[in-house]
């Protein structure tokens, strides 16, 4: 790394063209256009996240001098002390001649300026006329073009300024002085310029120069109005600019208008001059004779180092002051004033941090330093304290410093580290002392290294810890981004800025503001592994909010180190994913950069990392190769080892986003493979269908089909809406890029473009897909269903115009004629062929009852535009954190997507369960159970009911679809929702609840209504509203057991069945698939396996614990299925060897007791009335079998471990039985006043903490029963 890596990297001059987000969609580097959808990651409105970039870069390319001294002449008006300020450029005029003086004052301003802009032209203009400073200033603006032009005005020798708005000159003979108009020297510099004026009362010119501009703005736009356009600068025909803006000026004046230069001989004449042209010299000079340390001004000058060295002294000191500035400066300004001032142009930057020093320095001598733009005062910033403890540092060690370089001349030859030189007195401000032979630091001391940057970080870092305050940015952020100069510090503040960039786009883009993007870009060049991994980190967070960046990542050939970086499988796995998101931004933005064997070989070592996110991000990078290059679908399908990794992923990794992206690679895949091997061409138009055909390879056929198979069986068996959306999205574009084809097969049953397997393949899935119960999804099937059959029916009639009446009409069996139909009539809801044919999304989307949350938040972020999967999960990178011990342990903390599971809660539950329900309780339940209130739902009949166990909360679902939860406390209605529904005829009732309480964060709600959906919400937010984490089709193939039952069967609501087992985090389902069961892993949103319990009968009961779940029938078979052996027979079915059923009629309920935490019996209920109770170690007879009630028996609940409570309810009666079947208490009416009789009972829940009873009736009123000698 350079030395002089601050100013070539902070101020470079190169000026990268910047893309909006609608530029970049269209352009390449190359020119050629293209199209992608990784601009849908850019988050921030576009001009927002370009106002980071320097757009209009410049740099002042010409300074004029301009010094009116008339050295050993006061001027009049101007009465000087004896002793008074006199150092000009820190050289006293009256030590030489006057003429060589002026000489030498301009040559060492000259040097002094040459310090901050080497490359600049210099004129330097002594003691001038009018027409001389004329001749410069246009001479300078006609070569500067439209660069900017400094002009530096020196007016010590001259009268004060005028309130006219004039300064002094003089005439040839130095008889006279010469007023010279501001508003001429406006027009002889034009625009962009710098004015530096140092002369007493300087914000008169200040404000002359304002009034002038707005003058001369005015005129212009009148003279513009009149003639339609703007006359050309006078005295510069040649400039380009014909209408300058004088926005553009510059202006920075000594003193306020009537304030006059300090003439304290302990300051220089010059100042303000010294301190924005020679900051350190002046900084220590002033602070020297405050300080205690006794250090002399002659001293000062021998402080070793060199100034751009910033390993010595005083190159120390201006690394310091340069971080203090800046930072100084970004608190204070705002963002755009404090680009145009500090990142704009180097010289510029240079003199506006220099003047932070002189506004506090002559504040100190009263004076006021002015400037254009105006800037908040900044002399009493806390900061400079730290600045003042800095020199006080350095300064201590100076004696020392001196004492050894004195004791190493004596044991030295002569010339050796002297502190002499024949040059004179070491200056600042001259070139001689800064870039040669600077004053070297003695050999035998030993240099303590200032602390201010270490410090600094650990300020930092504390921020860090504590969190950001409302919107305001970290004071230390430019700090820091100074530390990335020095290789010392370098690895903690990049650790440091990873860490802050962790808090999303908000600090993106202020990290992008202070300037840290051209110190990524340089040090991405470093070799050294810790500092590599942090730097992908940060490009990571970078390109995920603002994608243009690449363009500057390519054109230093960056993208070698990220292909390298995903090639070392040992980094942190959040660095591997980061490196997998840049490769694929940069896939998608200059394809032509990276080599197919190199992207597909660094994403395949990693597709089966052990972290989720790495898979991920492996591939959604694959996706975009295959998706830049037709040749990256080859290696899938001439490599079977890649394929079957991508099947594995997409069918049963345990991450659903995992699943989602290996998706994405196949849904390509399988576009590429139609496209490659069947292509058709328009002859004319798109109504026009004219194909020509391609073979496809019987190796491509073979991958298809297997890839189409795969689909079907991930549609059926995947709980995650973002899978199923994924699939929805991918056969949305392969169907409309051919939909012609498909009209085809759709209308006559062949097409020579398309293999008719494939076709019914993707149809038959996307047939699937329209009955999906997430609304989105079936929302983006029926967009491609009615684009195919748009163009179906269009050929129809073209063709029905070209046959004659003869014409034989289609085969009544052909699959696609029929299918063509079944889309029509989905669609248009009765089957009118001439209704609205165009799916209103946005209409759906706004009738949706749910928020949503989890994978279903992530699918429903930008419903409007249907984002990409590859846009949605670019937007997560933004809040993508890792952190560890030294920042090299990664820990993953982004937005998950299902269900979030701790221990804490688990345990915290389980002990407080356990001190509640006791033997003596058990005793005292029936007497002492008591009414203690009626809450009346107003909805529909009750189907299902549930207690949340850690909070006084009812949940209630009824025959609408409509799920309620109530406090108990307050018997008021927290809030109500409804399982979505796109179609409102589909709505069904809520025939299952469960809370799955256990090792998860909070408790959730698994709501399943009688058609097999099921939906899980938790409650989010700071309003706590419930919000829907899934939905999907949790038992099969929507077969209803309600149709082995009764008309007066059906009332009580047989559909779906669930029962939560919180030891394996499994959701056990079935009741609309036969006898089936399927075991839901609601973490991974995925079937874990499913279990045939009965043959020729359906579930109507379930009751899962540890590895066991019991399961009842509509025959009356009950058998208790073993969760761990997915083999039909392995359960044991209860009841005797003649029946082989354990109840003459449907099982209405089952339930399994635990004594002392072991399974021993198993509760079931039939329909006709009866209970039994069941020794699992003899199944084939009952040990307690309870008289049948009055009429059916509706619902049955009881106590996990206490074996007598249990309570079972009939058409308007609800009994207590014990383990014997004896009846211990009887309710049949309301307690009260007018003591009305129960409604038919519905539903029966009893609380898992306290002993509370809920008996939901027919009529939607909960009746409440507490046991009142039990206290809380």
């Amino acid at each position: 790394m350079k030395s002089d890596l601050n100013s070539s990297i902070l101020y470079g001059t190169q000026q990268h063209e910047v893309l909006s987000i609608k530029d970049r969609n269209h352009t390449k580097a190359n020119g050629e256009g293209y199209t992608d959808d990784v601009d849908e990651c850019d988050l921030s409105d576009p001009n927002s996240l370009r106002s980071w970039r320097v757009r209009d870069r410049m740099k002042t390319v010409s300074v004029a001098l301009v010094l009116c001294l008339n050295i050993g002449v006061d001027p009049p008006g101007v009465v000087k002390p004896n002793p008074c300020a006199r150092m000009e450029c820190w050289i006293d005029p009256l030590s030489m001649p006057a003429q060589r003086a002026l000489d030498t004052i301009g040559k060492y301003l000259q040097q002094q300026y040459e310090r901050w802009q080497p490359r600049a032209r210099y004129k330097i203009s002594a003691d001038p006329t009018v027409e001389e400073v004329r001749k410069l200033c246009t001479a300078l603006r006609r070569n500067a073009k439209d660069e900017r032009v400094l002009l530096h005005y020196n007016g010590h020798g001259v009268p004060l300024p005028t309130t006219n708005g004039e300064v002094w000159v003089f005439n040839r003979s130095y008889t006279q002085y010469i007023p010279l108009s501001i508003y001429d020297l406006q027009m002889w510099m034009g625009t962009p310029s710098i004015f530096v004026f140092d002369c007493s009362a300087a914000e008169l010119i200040v404000s002359s120069f304002k009034t002038f501009a707005k003058h001369r703005e005015k005129e212009q736009e009148q003279t513009g109005a009149a003639q339609g356009s703007s006359p050309t600068q006078p005295g510069d025909e040649n400039n380009p600019s014909t209408n300058p803006s004088y926005k553009e000026c510059i202006l920075l004046a000594a003193c306020a208008s009537n304030e006059i230069l300090p003439t304290n001989p302990d300051v220089p004449a010059d100042l303000f001059t010294a301190c924005l042209t020679t900051p350190i010299k002046m900084a220590l000079r002033w602070f020297a004779p405050r300080s205690l340390l006794g250090i002399g001004i002659d001293q000062l000058d021998k402080i070793p180092g060199r100034l751009n060295d910033r390993k010595t002294p005083l190159g120390e000191l201006n690394w310091i002051f340069t971080a203090i500035t800046d930072t100084i400066a970004w608190n204070v300004l705002p963002r755009d004033l404090f680009k145009k001032l500090f990142r704009q142009d180097l010289l510029v930057a240079s003199l506006f941090r220099n003047f932070l020093l002189a506004e506090r320095i002559m504040w100190t001598v009263n004076c006021t330093p002015v400037s254009e733009p105006e800037l908040p005062s900044t002399h009493s910033h806390p900061l400079w304290q730290s600045w003042d403890y800095t020199v006080e540092q350095c300064l201590a060690q100076l004696p020392s410093m001196l004492a050894a370089e004195d004791a190493s001349q004596e044991q030295s030859s002569p010339g050796f580290g002297t502190r002499g030189d024949p040059r004179g007195p070491r200056e600042e401000g001259q070139m001689y002392s800064m870039d040669s032979d600077p004053q070297p630091l003695p050999e035998a001391f030993q240099y303590t290294p200032n602390t201010f940057f270490e410090d600094q970080m650990t300020a930092f870092e504390v921020w860090l810890a504590m969190g950001p305050e409302g919107d305001q940015p970290p004071e230390k952020l430019p700090i820091v981004l100074q530390v990335l100069l020095s290789q010392a510090h370098r690895l903690r503040a990049l650790r440091l800025l990873s860490r802050f960039l962790q808090i999303g786009a908000w600090a993106i883009n202020h990290a992008l503001s202070v300037g840290i993007f051209p110190y990524v870009l340089k040090l991405l060049q470093s070799q050294i592994p810790e500092l590599r991994r942090e730097l992908v980190f940060i490009w990571g967070k970078l390109l995920a909010l603002d994608t243009s960046c690449v363009l500057d990542l390519v054109k230093e050939n960056g993208q070698v180190h990220f292909v390298d970086f995903l090639m070392n499988a040992s980094a942190p796995p959040v660095c591997l994913a980061m490196s997998a998101f840049v490769l694929s931004v940069i896939t998608a933005k200059f394809p032509d950069q990276l080599q197919d064997e190199e992207v597909i070989s660094a994403c395949v070592g990693v597709l089966n990392h052990e972290h989720p996110l790495v898979r991920r991000w492996a591939c959604l990078c694959f996706a975009k190769r295959i998706k830049s290059s037709n040749v990256s679908s080859q290696h899938i399908v001439l490599n079977p080892g890649i394929r079957q990794q991508l099947f594995n992923l997409a069918r049963s990794d345990e991450a659903c986003d995992v699943r989602t992206s290996a998706l994405g690679v196949l849904m390509l895949l399988v576009s590429n493979l139609l496209a490659s091997g069947n292509q058709m061409e328009q002859v004319k138009s798109d109504e026009d269908l004219a194909p020509r055909a391609k073979q496809m390879t019987m190796e491509q056929m073979s991958v298809l089909e297997e890839v189409l198979a795969l689909l079907a069986g991930i549609v059926e068996n995947d709980a995650s809406p973002l899978v199923r959306r994924e699939i929805a999205l991918g056969l949305e574009e392969v169907v409309t890029e051919r939909k012609a084809d498909f009209a085809a097969l759709a209308e006559s049953g062949s097409s020579e473009s398309i293999l008719p397997d494939a076709a019914q393949s993707i149809i038959s899935i996307l047939l699937i897909l329209e009955s999906d119960p997430h609304p989105i999804v079936s929302s983006i099937t029926r967009r491609a269903n009615t684009a195919v059959n748009f163009l179906g029916d269009k050929n129809n009639a073209q063709r029905e115009g070209q046959k004659d009446n003869t014409s034989a009409e289609p085969r009544k069996d052909n699959v696609f004629v029929s299918i063509s139909h079944m889309l029509e009539a989905v669609l248009n809801g009765k089957g009118d062929k001439h209704g609205d044919q165009s799916h209103d999304l946005e209409s759906v989307y706004n009738t949706v009852p749910f928020v949503s949350s989890g994978s279903l938040e992530l699918v429903n972020r930008a419903l409007e535009d249907t984002p990409s999967t590859y846009a949605i999960f670019c937007r997560s990178v933004l809040n993508l954190r890792y952190e560890g011990p030294g920042s090299l342990e990664p820990y993953i903390a982004e937005e998950k997507v299902g269900v979030k599971f701790t221990s804490a809660r688990k345990q915290l539950f389980e002990s407080d369960m356990k001190s509640r329900w006791t033997t003596e309780t058990e005793d005292k339940l029936p007497a002492n159970l008591r009414e203690v209130f009626n809450l009346r739902l107003g909805v529909g009949e009750l189907w299902s009911s549930a207690f949340l166990p850690m909070d006084p909360m009812l949940v209630a679902g009824d025959a609408l679809g409509v799920v309620s939860i109530w406090n108990t406390d307050t018997e008021a209605l927290e809030t109500k929702f409804g399982i979505p529904r796109a179609d409102p005829q589909g709505i069904c009732g809520i025939t299952s609840l469960c809370v799955l309480e256990g090792n998860i964060e909070s408790p959730i709600i698994a709501a399943g209504a009688g058609d097999g959906v099921a939906s899980i919400w938790t409650r989010r937010g700071s309003r706590e509203e419930e919000r829907i984490v899934s939905i999907w089709n949790a038992s099969g193939s929507m077969e209803w057991s309600l149709t082995s039952l009764n008309s007066g069967q059906q009332r009580t609501a047989h559909g779906l069945k669930m029962s939560w087992n919180p030891h394996r985090l499994q959701l056990v389902a079935a009741g609309c698939e036969g006898g089936i069961l399927r075991l839901w892993n609601v973490a991974s949103e995925i079937c874990g396996g499913s279990i045939r319990a009965f043959t020729g009968e359906s579930v109507t009961a379930l009751d899962t614990r540890i590895s066991t779940c019991a399961v009842g029938g509509t025959s009356g078979t009950v058998s208790l299925v073993d969760l761990g052996i997915q083999e039909h027979g392995s359960s044991l079915v209860f009841g005797s060897s003649e029946t082989s059923n354990a109840h003459g009629s449907a099982v209405v309920a089952v339930q399994q007791q635990q004594i002392n935490d072991h399974l021993s019996t198993v509760l079931s209920a039939e329909r006709q009335g009866t209970v039994k109770l069941w020794d699992v170690r003899n199944p084939t007879q009952a040990l307690m079998e309870s008289q049948p009630l009055m009429g059916e028996l509706t619902d049955m609940v009881a106590h996990d471990t206490l074996p007598n409570v249990i309570v079972v309810s009939g058409s308007s009666e609800v009994k207590l039985i014990d383990s014997q079947g004896r009846t211990t208490r009887e309710l049949q009416y309301h307690e009260g006043f007018l003591s009305q009789r129960l409604s038919p009972i519905t539903s029966l829940s009893l609380h898992s903490r306290k002993p509370v009873l809920a008996v939901g009736c027919a009529d939607s009123v909960v009746s409440l029963y507490e046991c009142t000698d039990f206290e809380n």
